[in-house]
């Protein structure tokens, strides 16, 4: 496994939502957005920019770390539990998922996702 500066990764897909007309929040608190009073967060809200306005996508993208170390995402047990219970949440209240790890981010493997995210925003 080849060794990424999460800061310079998390800049770099910053910047490409940016520059590629998505506007974002970040830690964005789900009782906020949804109808829930578990204290769950998602990573980002995505957002389009039309006509200078945020119009909510009703798209959440999770940044997930540490399958290599047997992080939190993927040991199984209760945190692992807990983050399924917190995608079901979003789905149910209509908010599409897309995950990636820091490693996927650092391929570029988001751009693909995102561009047809935009190719279906422009149609509409």
């Amino acid at each position: 496994m080849e060794a990424y500066n999460k800061a310079v990764i998390i800049n770099e897909f910053q910047d490409w939502l940016r520059d590629n007309g998505f506007a974002y929040e970040k830690e964005v608190d789900f009782r906020n957005i949804m109808n829930t009073d578990r204290k769950f967060r998602a990573d980002y809200e995505l957002f389009s920019i039309k006509r200078g306005k945020k119009h909510r996508l009703y798209i959440i993208v999770e940044i997930n770390g540490g399958q290599w170390i047997s992080g939190r995402h993927t040991r199984g047990g209760k945190c692992y539990e807990n983050d399924l219970k917190k995608l079901n949440i979003a789905s149910v209240n209509g908010y599409y998922i897309l995950q990636y790890t820091y490693e996927m981010l650092a391929r570029n493997e988001y751009i693909e996702d995102f561009l047809k995210i935009k190719q279906q925003i422009q149609t509409f």
